[in-house]
């Protein structure tokens, strides 16, 4: 038989097997997608989350699917993780909104104080926001160029302090306080503390030479990264708001993938929102009780700081709206979704 006989079979033979439902192997190669992290990789979110995705969306394409996780920020520090991932040098990213405020403002809105009540609460009312025609998904994330997989939300973060007594809002007053950005930053500034914005993997370093001396956290990764043991006092009757990360991969990236594997990575996604904020609110009570058994001692407000904390809340919350309204971006309807997304459960 000649050359082009040959080709004529091979042809054939082919088209018969994408007829009959089987694919070229090209199309069955394997796909290893690189994820960046900023968190440590004992960090809840780690393990609820960026793990249980992984290996999920791996078993899901029986293996056709693997991922290679880079956490503690070793492809690069969390203020760059959207930008490498539009640029490719990451996959996949968990980006915090407040850390790329001026790229995400609007996703911000969950840092806000005293809106929700715990992770799955939360987690799943911001996703309606991040996730198909949601407010913040059209109105930012889309312009960004990136598809959000899942976000995370994590509990209201508990004010911890290096000093023996934290029991008043007037105690608050000259903290060194980490915390995120945006509204968050905003509530210590009018509580008379001065917020500085880092980065999980920055803060244990920065207790230990005195750059903070009070750090706004969740119970549970206090206890994993070892915080507990710098801290002496809790305000723990306080919602000083919490934070979000978004796995976001960018737009070109993701339509380069398989249509069959994108359906799984997005399945996958829904499934981890609700795996992982589940798992993180079981353990909230668990992990307060460890953090108090080590020594930290805790306080709650009187009931005349907490009138004068909920007026900072409502003036926090304002002024937000207005700051972000000046530079042409949604915020009233931003929050406004919110709200009306988190009253449904």
């Amino acid at each position: 038989m000649n050359i082009f006989g040959k080709t004529t079979l091979i042809a054939a033979a082919v088209t018969m097997a994408v007829l009959a439902g089987g694919q070229p192997a090209a199309a069955q190669s394997k796909i290893e997608l690189r994820v960046a992290d900023y968190l440590p990789p004992n960090h809840y979110i780690v393990r609820y989350a960026t793990k249980y995705f992984m290996d999920k969306v791996t078993a899901a394409t029986d293996g056709r699917v693997q991922f290679k996780h880079f956490p503690s920020q070793q492809l690069g520090k969390a203020k760059d993780l959207l930008a490498l991932t539009q640029s490719g040098v990451a996959d996949l990213a968990g980006v915090v909104p407040s850390f790329v405020s001026d790229k995400l403002p609007l996703g911000g809105v969950v840092e806000l104080p005293g809106l929700y009540r715990g992770s799955c609460h939360g987690t799943k009312a911001y996703a309606e926001l991040v996730r198909g025609d949601g407010i913040v998904a059209k109105g930012e994330l889309e312009p960004a160029n990136v598809v959000i997989l899942f976000p995370v939300v994590v509990p209201p973060y508990v004010l911890f302090s290096k000093s023996e007594k934290l029991a008043s809002l007037e105690d608050i007053k000259g903290l060194k306080v980490r915390s995120l950005g945006g509204g968050m930053a905003l509530t210590f500034k009018k509580l008379g503390a001065a917020p500085v914005r880092m980065a999980s993997p920055e803060i244990y370093e920065s207790l230990s030479r005195g750059t903070v001396d009070s750090v706004a956290y969740s119970y549970s990764p206090l206890l994993s990264s070892g915080f507990h043991e710098l801290v002496k006092s809790a305000l723990t009757d306080v919602n000083f708001g919490g934070g979000a990360i978004n796995y976001v991969m960018s737009a070109k990236r993701w339509r380069a993938l398989p249509e069959d594997v994108r359906k799984v990575m997005m399945d996958v996604g829904s499934e981890t929102i609700s795996h992982a904020c589940s798992q993180i609110d079981a353990e909230i009570d668990e992990a307060k009780a460890k953090v108090e058994a080590t020594g930290v001692k805790y306080f709650e407000l009187s009931p005349a700081d907490k009138a004068r904390m909920d007026g900072v809340l409502t003036e926090v919350a304002e002024e937000w709206v207005a700051d972000l309204e000046k530079r042409g971006k949604a915020a009233r309807e931003a929050l406004a979704a919110f709200k009306a997304a988190l009253s449904k459960s």
